[in-house]
């Protein structure tokens, strides 16, 4: 009977650390996985603070060529108002 209650006592001493084990296992996966996530939040938001620069730059030129060709029809106007009235 003694050596029952040493082999059930050796035995559940033995799943009791196969279970910690797989908790163990459980609790890297688990960070794993969330390491995962961040990477992918932080990548999507890279991504996404890219598209943003490039819009803004692409804003940006827009601008700056719109005003040339404002400059450039105004340039144009004065010159043919100036011809207009030199004549």
């Amino acid at each position: 009977m003694d050596k029952t209650i040493e082999t059930t006592s050796a035995g559940k001493a033995k799943q009791q650390q196969k279970i910690t084990d797989l908790r163990a296992q459980v609790a890297d996966l688990t960070k794993q996985v969330n390491n995962l996530e961040k990477e992918k939040q932080q990548q999507k938001q890279l991504h996404e603070d890219k598209h943003a620069n490039e819009l803004n730059n692409a804003v940006e030129d827009a601008k700056a060529l719109l005003k040339y060709a404002q400059d450039t029809a105004d340039d144009a106007d004065k010159k043919v108002k100036t011809n207009i009235l030199n004549q």
